[in-house]
């Protein structure tokens, strides 16, 4: 197993920057901020961020952000926003090639905060299922683009919150 992680231990801030080649995670995980008090961040502006076999969790237990400008996210597994009962995080989706083929989970447990921003760039969530608030508290946002996806679901569990809002953009549901 392997991983790479960015923001671990409380009061630890890391950070991750592609702006050109390859970055790969293979039969692990990646975790931006792991555990509570710690930040992490990555930002892709060029070059590829893929997750082979490996998920990702953008705000474990602590404050992680995922900023794609440019370049390409491609995503094996799920994608995990705002993860744990005190995990916040935010995936900001500015333009590139993205797509990830596992569910994206915005908020996943009790507590947890997530929010996507998604304003430009191809944005594919072709099998698995886009879940905006699935036990805790999530927020997306798509503008001037058309997300394509397979299912997507606001507020799944009890006591969850969630608010899908799309703003000269939309989501264009289809499956295989």
């Amino acid at each position: 197993m392997v991983y790479l992680m960015a923001g671990v231990y409380s009061t630890a801030a890391g950070q991750i920057t592609v702006t050109g080649g390859d970055l790969v995670v293979s039969n692990g995980y990646c975790y931006l901020s792991d555990l509570g008090g710690s930040t992490g961040s990555m930002l892709v502006d060029g070059g590829n961020f893929s997750l082979w076999g490996a998920s990702c969790y953008v705000g474990y237990d602590g404050v992680g952000t995922l900023a794609v400008k440019s370049g390409r996210l491609f995503a094996e597994y799920d994608v995990f926003v705002g993860s744990h009962a005190a995990g916040s995080g935010r995936l900001t989706i500015e333009g590139g090639t993205n797509e990830i083929f596992g569910d994206l989970r915005i908020a996943d447990v009790t507590n947890s905060i997530g929010e996507v921003f998604i304003t430009g760039g191809e944005v594919q969530i072709p099998d698995g299922t886009t879940y905006v608030g699935k036990s805790g508290s999530g927020r997306m946002t798509v503008s001037n683009v058309t997300v394509e996806a397979k299912h997507v679901t606001v507020a799944a569990n009890g006591g969850s919150h969630g608010s899908l809002n799309l703003s000269g953009g939309g989501i264009a549901l289809s499956g295989n």
